[in-house]
């Protein structure tokens, strides 16, 4: 509706618009007659500010608030007013205050400029007192009425009020009538990059965009976003922006510092408690998917630095000997945390391979530890290496094939398989080329040779090293294998006795069971299940009839025992797919 014409409802909660009703029922005549013209404006201050009347001050003497951020007007709605006062005049009149000797204008502005392309000379004012802060106040929730304000404008006025009053968002939220949520999402606008702003005032970024994009503290990641979603033909939707968005935060789950600790970085404090954490405020981070997301990547950077300055300054006490960052990029090539796969280097936290035991390298070596070496990865993340020569030297040293060592190391040569040579090459280079050459000769040799049990071993122990900790336990545990404290041991050695048949069978049970079980939510079976059903003529129907029988018998024929509720936390499942929500228990 059109602020310029008369609104005859009682319950109109427009502010300037109750004040009109108020001046037309005190200036009104009996019914039937016209309305009173108001009194021309007097000449000195104290006459202006007498009382609550409504006057006609020339359009000469009044100047736009200071207050007033709004620049631009749309000229065909500004003319349709205008064209609307030239018949009606201007009903509703204008707030303005005096300023010394200026009356300056605090609320109508779009409205003193239709007056004037009319062609009046004058416009209706009342006049209050009224402070800085109230001024602003009323300009804000002018602007608020409007259809047209931008998020942006909302953004820079409400910064305004805060810093100039040190209102809380909450009083600024009571203040204009919108939530606290409202209040410090429009605040968070204010720290978009210049172009982001301007994407965002071309209509190339939505409003929801905008405000994903404003959550990322950083600038250079806020313009990487901000391209990706403006040239995206796939990220329009709201889901799709916010994953984008999210790409661009940082997981705390997984950093590599202690996200409890408030002394590592005490400027900032603990993650826990800190209010740029997702799950710290929901009025600002509760459309996302996860609670542990950091938006400050410059402080997250800053606790990973000084974490890995702790690592080195104990590393350099123990003797240990430290890499730079270039040196360690290079064994961490690939961005993650895992050293490059020929590398010279193992892990001290990461599995033995020759242990049966699944027991680390650290826990391996123990008293007999070598020379160990402090290596960063990609991610921050500190590593303690050694050396695989020295590491080997300890734990495999020469002996007769297939003997096991009283250490509880499982050799991967068999009583009848040929010894392993010993490495004699020395230098990372020379053994990486000796791979090389040597894969192309075993490819050669395994095309050439027929399949035996000595074969169907080797592939068994390398798929088992593969797979998951949950398919070896529930592997061993239905094979009978395995202990309390280690649910899959004994399964390596039960390979090296097995026949070609069996082995065959347990490769086929290990590829079945990896996704095997279907999450909660799925609706079929695991891919592997499902493959091996088809190979072996399994039909599922056959199998899902006999289950329901069994269900619906009076009297079920004996089966095996139920698994208990260990066991069948033991069985492998399928990770929940990306559409697919958990299940409570």
């Amino acid at each position: 509706m059109c602020l310029c014409a008369p609104c005859s409802s009682e319950e109109c909660q427009t502010p300037l618009l109750y004040l009109f009703m108020r001046w037309s029922k005190r200036t009104a005549s009996a019914p039937g007659t016209t309305r009173a013209t108001p009194p021309a404006i007097a000449g000195t201050e104290a006459d202006i500010m007498e009382g609550s009347q409504i006057h006609e001050v020339p359009h000469t003497r009044i100047v736009d608030s200071p207050f007033q951020t709004r620049s631009n007007y749309d000229e065909p709605k500004l003319a349709e007013l205008a064209a609307n006062i030239v018949v009606h005049g201007v009903l509703q009149p204008v707030l303005a205050r005096m300023v010394g000797d200026i009356i300056e204008l605090i609320a109508g502005h779009r409205r003193v400029r239709a007056s004037r392309i009319a062609g009046k000379e004058t416009i209706p004012v009342i006049f209050r007192e009224m402070s800085d802060e109230q001024a602003r106040e009323v300009v804000i929730v002018e602007n608020l009425q409007r259809e047209d304000v931008h998020a942006l404008d909302e953004a820079a006025i409400f910064a305004g009020l805060m810093a100039d009053y040190g209102r809380t968002a909450q009083q600024l939220a009571d203040k204009i009538g919108k939530t606290r949520a409202y209040v410090l999402r429009r605040l968070t606008l204010n720290g978009l990059c210049p172009l982001a702003q301007l994407a965002f005032r071309e209509g190339r970024l939505s409003e929801y965009g905008a405000f994903s994009v404003a959550r990322i503290l950083d600038a250079a990641l806020q313009e990487a976003a901000t391209n990706e979603l403006c040239a995206g033909k796939d990220v329009a939707g709201r889901n799709a922006v916010r994953q984008v968005v999210e790409s661009y935060l940082l997981t705390l789950d997984d950093a590599p510092f202690d996200t409890k600790s408030a002394t590592l970085l005490p400027s900032a404090g603990a993650c826990t408690a800190c209010p740029k954490r997702s799950g710290a405020c929901a009025d600002l981070f509760g459309d996302l998917s996860r609670a542990d997301l950091c938006s400050d990547s410059a402080c997250y950077r800053a606790k990973a630095e000084a974490t890995w300055t702790v690592s080195c300054e104990e590393a350099l006490a123990k003797g240990h000997e430290v890499l730079d960052e270039e040196a360690s990029r290079k064994l961490f090539p690939y961005g993650g945390r895992y050293l490059a796969h020929e590398s010279e280097y193992v892990d001290l936290s990461m599995v033995c391979p020759m242990d049966d035991r699944r027991r680390t390298w650290k826990a391996v070596l123990g008293r007999s530890l070598p020379p160990v070496t402090l290596a960063q990865d990609g991610q921050g993340f500190a590593h303690l290496l050694v050396r695989e020569v020295d590491a080997l030297s300890v734990v495999a040293p020469p002996q007769v094939a297939g003997k096991p060592k009283s250490d509880g190391i499982a050799h991967v040569a068999t009583a009848s398989m040929t010894a392993p040579d010993v490495a004699s090459a020395e230098r990372p280079e020379d053994r990486r080329a000796v791979f090389k050459a040597g894969l192309p000769v075993i490819v050669a040799a395994a095309e050439a040779a027929p399949i035996g049990v000595e074969f169907l071993r080797f592939v068994a122990r390398g798929l088992l090293e593969a797979s998951w900790a949950d398919v070896r336990k529930a592997v061993a545990r239905r094979r009978g294998l395995g202990t309390k404290a280690q649910p899959d041991a004994g399964l390596l050695e039960a390979v090296e006795k097995m026949s070609s048949s069996e082995v065959q069978g347990l490769l086929a049970e290990v590829v079945a069971s990896r996704f095997g079980v279907p999450s909660h939510a799925g609706s079929t079976y695991g891919t592997g299940f499902l493959a091996a059903c088809a190979l072996y003529g399994v039909t599922l129907q056959q199998l899902e009839s006999s289950i329901g029988e069994t269900r619906n018998a009076v009297e079920p024929p004996t089966l095996a025992a139920p698994l208990t509720q260990g066991e069948a936390n033991d069985m492998p499942e399928a990770p929940l797919a990306d559409d697919e929500e958990p299940v409570a228990a």
